[in-house]
C-alpha cells in the first residue's frame, strides 16, 4: 500500500491486533467469531477510505491487506511453516484488488511432506468457508504444478497475478520454475496467443462495443478484464510492468490507463457496496445510486450522464489501447498493399497498404503532416502501421488550435469530408487518434456524451460517426432501399454536403437536448465558413439542421394522406434540395441511432412523405398520377367483382370515401371491402334487427407481416373503443389502425393486428363474438378487458422503467387542422386504445385519424379528433380531454 495511505494499514493492523490476528493470540479459543470481528473492520475501513474519495487501487488493495492478515492467523495456527506449506495469493487476490465481493484464489504449494502439507491446507481452508468466502484453490506440490494443463489458459493466467503471502519461498520458486520451463520449452507466443484469441472472443461475446448502455465492469468491452490483459501481454511479451515501459504505447497514453483502472475500481467498489450479493453489471437503476455516491451533481440525468461519460471515455481508451498492444505483441500482419511502393511527404506506402513515417521526427518537421497523413490514407485506401499511429498519438499535442483552424488545415478536413463513400474510416480514425476534436473544437462537447432519451443508445460522438457510416452504405449501395436513397441524394446541387451536415447534426447537444437543432444550426455557421463552405452551401446544411427532427417524426404524428398537412411540411422544408438531403439525413440519423429503429414500414412511410412533398413543391399538390391511379385502381376492382356488386354500389364506395382510404388500398382489398358493404347493407333491409346491427369483419394476411383486419358496420359513438376492447378481450395486439366513415354513415375501419402464436382462429372467433355482443346486445366489455389485462399481469414480469422512457400524454387544439390532436408516449399493453377510445367518448369527442406505433415496449400513438356530432352537449375542453386520457393510460398517476 503506497505510504500516501500508511492511515488505512495502520488500522488494519490496529484491527488484527484488536481481535487477535497475530501472536500468539491466533491460538487461543472463539477464532471464527474474532475474525468475523475482525472482517466487519476490514470492511468498515475499506469503506471509510472509498467514502472520503480514496483511488480504486488502494480502496481494492485495503481488503488484500485485511485478508493477507487473516491468511497469516490461520497459517499459524495450522502451522503452516511446519508442514512446508507455502499461500500464493493469485488474480485479483495476487494483484491486490479486492473489492467488496471479489472472490479470493488461493494456491497452496506443498513443499514439505505431502501428507502433512495438505493437511495443514485443510486446517486453514475450512474457517475460510465458515466465514463465508467464495473461493478458487488448489493444492499442488512443486511436481504437480510442474506438470499442469498447458492448454489450461486460465491457471496460467492466474499464475501470472502471484504473490507471496506466507510459507517458505521454495513454493514461490516453484511456481516460478513452471512458467520459466513452459516458457523454454515453447516460447511465449503460444500462450500469448491463447491470451489474445481468448480477450477477443470476449469482447465480441460481450457485444463488441465499449458503449453499452449497461456495461459489465469486469468482462465488458473496455473494461477491467482488458486492463489486466494489457499488463498480462506487457510481462509475457516485454518482461515489463507496464505498457509504457515495454514501449507497446506512448507514456501519457499509460497514464490514462492507470487512470481509467483507479476509476473503473472505484465504481466497481461503489457498486459492490450498494450490493447484496456480487454483481458486475452497472445497470440503470445501479447508475442512479452509484452517480450519487460517487459524487456526481444535478438531477437524476445529469448525474448518471456525468458517471457515464467518463465510464465511456475510460472505456474507450482501454479498448483501442487493448487491441493496439494485441497487434503488437503478435506481430499480427498489416496489409501488404498493391503495386509500386511509393513516398510522399514523408510517408512510404502501397495502394491498399499501410502507411509508415520514414522517420521518427516526420511530424516535429511538419505538424501538418498529422492531417495529411489521414487525407493520404484516405485516398490510397491505406492505414497508418502502428508505429506510425503510435507516433501519432504521441505527437498530436503538435497540431496546435491555431495550426488546427488554420487554412490548410480545415480544406484538408473539408477535402476529407468531400469524399463520398469513404468518410466514415477516416473521420473515426482522427477521432481515435485525439486530432478531430482539435480540427474541429466544438465537436469535444459529444465526447461521450450520454443521451438519456427514448430512442439513443449510443453516446453523442459515436451516434454521429454511425451516421456517417450509414451515409457511406448509402453511397457505397448497389441495390435495396439504400440504393433509393442515394438516387435522391444524386439529384440534389452537392450531395457530398451531407457528410459535414451529418457530423454538425447534433452539436448543439452539449448544451442539452432540448432546443439542439436550433442551437446547431447557429453554432454550424461559423464551422462552415471556418471550413471554406460557400454562402448557399452553409444555408442548405443550416436549415437540414434545423429540421432535422421534424422529417422523422411528421408522419408519425400527421396523416399525411391530408393535402393540408402536405402542404404545411413543404411550408416549412421550403425547398427542395433541402428536402432531400433531409430524407436522407433522417434514414441515416435513425438507422446510427438504436438497432432495429429503421423499419421497413417505417421506410415505405418516410419514402411516401417524401413523394407527396416534392409533388406539392413542384405541381402546388395537383398530381396527375394520382388521379391516374384512382381511374385504374376503379377499372381493376370492376372487372374483380363482375356481377358480384352492382356499379351503383361502387359508384357510392368511390364516391362516399376520402381519398386517403385508396392510397393505402389495392384492388382486391376494395373489392374484399365492396363485398362485406354489400353484405352489411343486405342485413340492415332484412326483418331481423339484430341482423342489421351486426358487424362485417374481413381478414387478410399483411405483407408486412401480422393480419389486416377491417370492420364494417354503421359509424356510431365510441365505435373505436369498442372494437379495441373486442381485439384486448381475444388476446390480439393492436399494431396499427386507419379509420374510415362514408358518407351514408358506413363505417370502415382498419386495423392491422399480431394474432397470438397458438389458436389463431380462436382469437379471431373470440374477437367476432366479443364484438358482435357490444355492438348488437349493448354489453359492457370493461369487466371482460380487466381480466384480461390482470391475466396477462400475473404472467408477465414486471416492466422496468428507464430513464428516458419518461410517460408523455399531451391534448392540443391544432388551428391549422381545425382539430384536437391527442398524443401518447406510454407503456403499451393489452387493451391500452380500449381504455384511449373510452376516455375520448366519455369526453365527447370522435376519431377521425390514429396513427398507432409501438417502439421498445411503448406505445406512440397520435389520435386526431372531432366533437361527436350524434351527441347534444359541447365536448371537454382540451384540458379535461388530457385529463381524462391521462387517467386512463396512467391509472397510477391518476
Amino acid at each position: 500500500m503506497p505510504a500516501a495511505d500508511a492511515h488505512a494499514e495502520s488500522e488494519l493492523r490496529s484491527a488484527a491486533l484488536r481481535h487477535g490476528m497475530v501472536g500468539e493470540a491466533t491460538l487461543a479459543a472463539d477464532f471464527l467469531q474474532r475474525a468475523k470481528a475482525y472482517l466487519v473492520e476490514v470492511r468498515e475501513c475499506q469503506l471509510q477510505y472509498h467514502r472520503e474519495g480514496g483511488g480504486g487501487e488502494v480502496t481494492a488493495s485495503i481488503r488484500s491487506r485485511g485478508i493477507d492478515l487473516l491468511l497469516d492467523a490461520l497459517y499459524r495456527r495450522a502451522e503452516g511453516e511446519a508442514a512446508g506449506l507455502t499461500l500464493l495469493a493469485l488474480g485479483g487476490y495476487g494483484r491486490e484488488a479486492l473489492c467488496p465481493h471479489s472472490d479470493i484464489d488461493l494456491l497452496m504449494v506443498v513443499t514439505g511432506d505431502a501428507v502433512a502439507g495438505r493437511k495443514a491446507a485443510e486446517a486453514i481452508l475450512y474457517p475460510l468457508w465458515d466465514l463465508g468466502f467464495k473461493m478458487g484453490h488448489a493444492v499442488r506440490t512443486p511436481e504437480e504444478i510442474l506438470s499442469l494443463d498447458l492448454n489450461d489458459l486460465h491457471s496460467w493466467i492466474a499464475l501470472l497475478d502471484r504473490r507471496r503471502i506466507c510459507g517458505p519461498i521454495l513454493g514461490l520458486s516453484a511456481v516460478d520454475a513452471a512458467l520459466a520451463k513452459r516458457e523454454a520449452n515453447e516460447g511465449g507466443e503460444p500462450l500469448l496467443r491463447q491470451l489474445v484469441d481468448a480477450q477477443r472472443a470476449r469482447r465480441a461475446k460481450m457485444g463488441g462495443s465499449p458503449f453499452l448502455q449497461e456495461p459489465d465492469l469486469k468482462q465488458g468491452v473496455g473494461a477491467l478484464r482488458d486492463l489486466q490483459s494489457i499488463r498480462w501481454l506487457s510481462r509475457l511479451a516485454r518482461r515489463a510492468a507496464s505498457p509504457a515501459d515495454a514501449g507497446l504505447l506512448p507514456p501519457e497514453d499509460a497514464r490514462r490507463l492507470d487512470e481509467a483502472l483507479s476509476f473503473m475500481l472505484r465504481v466497481r467498489c461503489e457498486l459492490h457496496f450498494q450490493s447484496p450479493r456480487p454483481s458486475e453489471i452497472l445497470s440503470l437503476e445501479r447508475q442512479a445510486s452509484v452517480s450519487s455516491s460517487l459524487g456526481h451533481a444535478g438531477t437524476v440525468g445529469e448525474r448518471i450522464a456525468s458517471l457515464m461519460g467518463i465510464y465511456f471515455s475510460h472505456a474507450d481508451h482501454i479498448q483501442r489501447c487493448a487491441k493496439l498492444i494485441e497487434g503488437q505483441v503478435l506481430g499480427d500482419s498489416e496489409p501488404v498493399g498493391e503495386g509500386p511502393e511509393c513516398r510522399h511527404d514523408g510517408f512510404t506506402y502501397r495502394q491498399h497498404g499501410v502507411a509508415r513515417a520514414d522517420h521518427p521526427l516526420v511530424f516535429e518537421e511538419d505538424p501538418l503532416r498529422l492531417i495529411r497523413l489521414f487525407r493520404l490514407c484516405q485516398i490510397h485506401h491505406l492505414i497508418p502501421d502502428r508505429t506510425t499511429s503510435l507516433l501519432v498519438r504521441d505527437r498530436a499535442a503538435l497540431l496546435t488550435s491555431e495550426l488546427a483552424l488554420g487554412t490548410e488545415a480545415q480544406s484538408l478536413f473539408k477535402e476529407i469530408l468531400g469524399e463520398a463513400g469513404r468518410v466514415h474510416p477516416t473521420v473515426e480514425a482522427l477521432r481515435e487518434h485525439g486530432l478531430l476534436s482539435r480540427l474541429l473544437p466544438e465537436f469535444a462537447g459529444l465526447h461521450c456524451l450520454v443521451q438519456l432519451e427514448f430512442y439513443h443508445r449510443w453516446t453523442a460522438d459515436i451516434h454521429t460517426l454511425r451516421c456517417l457510416q450509414e451515409l457511406d452504405q448509402v453511397f457505397q449501395a448497389t441495390e435495396g432501399d439504400a440504393c433509393y436513397h442515394q438516387q435522391v441524394l444524386k439529384s440534389t446541387r452537392d450531395p457530398k454536403l451531407l457528410a459535414i451536415t451529418l457530423l454538425l447534426h447534433d452539436i448543439g447537444k452539449a448544451g442539452g437536448i432540448h432546443g439542439h437543432a436550433e442551437r446547431g444550426a447557429a453554432l454550424a455557421e461559423p464551422i462552415l465558413t471556418r471550413l471554406g463552405y460557400a454562402a448557399d452551401s452553409r444555408r442548405l446544411v443550416e436549415a437540414v439542421i434545423r429540421h432535422h427532427l421534424v422529417m422523422g417524426i411528421y408522419w408519425q404524428r400527421h396523416d399525411i394522406d391530408d393535402p393540408a398537412n402536405i402542404a404545411r411540411f413543404a411550408e416549412t422544408v421550403g425547398d427542395r434540395d433541402i428536402l432531400r438531403h433531409l430524407f436522407v439525413h433522417t434514414r441515416c440519423d435513425a438507422r446510427a441511432t438504436s438497432p432495429g429503429l429503421w423499419t421497413d414500414g417505417k421506410g415505405e412511410q418516410h419514402n411516401r412523405l417524401l413523394r407527396l412533398t416534392l409533388d406539392w413543391l413542384e405541381r402546388g399538390g395537383q398530381s396527375p398520377e394520382a388521379t391516374a391511379r384512382l381511374t385504374q385502381l376503379r377499372t381493376k376492382v370492376e372487372t374483380l367483382l363482375q356481377a358480384d356488386v352492382p356499379a351503383h354500389e361502387i359508384e357510392a364506395h368511390f364516391t362516399h370515401l376520402p381519398p386517403s382510404y385508396f392510397l393505402h388500398v389495392d384492388a382486391p382489398t376494395v373489392a374484399l371491402h365492396l363485398k362485406a358493404v354489400r353484405a352489411h347493407l343486405h342485413a340492415a333491409l332484412g326483418d331481423s334487427p339484430d341482423a342489421a346491427l351486426m358487424p362485417q369483419v374481413a381478414w387478410q394476411s399483411h405483407p408486412r407481416g401480422g393480419v389486416d383486419c377491417t370492420i364494417i358496420t354503421w359509424d356510431r359513438a365510441g365505435l373505436f373503443a369498442k372494437i379495441a376492447g373486442a381485439f384486448a378481450v381475444a388476446g390480439i395486439n393492436i399494431l396499427s389502425a386507419r379509420a374510415f366513415s362514408r358518407g351514408d354513415d358506413i363505417a370502415l375501419d382498419r386495423f392491422r393486428v399480431a394474432l397470438p402464436t397458438e389458436g389463431t382462429e380462436e382469437a379471431k372467433a373470440r374477437f367476432n363474438q366479443t364484438l358482435a355482443a357490444c355492438l348488437v346486445r349493448q354489453e359492457d366489455l370493461q369487466p371482460q378487458v380487466q381480466a384480461e389485462e390482470h391475466r396477462l399481469e400475473r404472467r408477465s414480469p414486471q416492466r422496468r422503467s428507464e430513464l428516458g422512457q419518461e410517460p408523455v400524454v399531451r391534448a392540443y387544439l391544432s388551428p391549422e387542422l381545425a382539430k384536437v390532436v391527442v398524443e401518447l408516449q406510454v407503456p403499451d399493453r393489452l387493451g391500452l386504445l380500449f381504455h384511449v377510445g373510452c376516455a375520448l367518448r366519455d369526453a365527447g369527442y370522435t376519431l377521425t385519424f390514429a396513427n398507432i406505433a409501438t417502439e421498445r415496449g411503448y406505445a406512440l400513438d397520435t389520435f386526431y379528433l372531432v366533437p361527436d356530432p350524434s351527441l347534444r352537449e359541447a365536448p371537454k375542453d382540451v384540458a379535461a380531454l388530457e385529463a381524462r386520457v391521462r387517467a386512463a393510460v396512467l391509472p397510477s398517476q391518476a
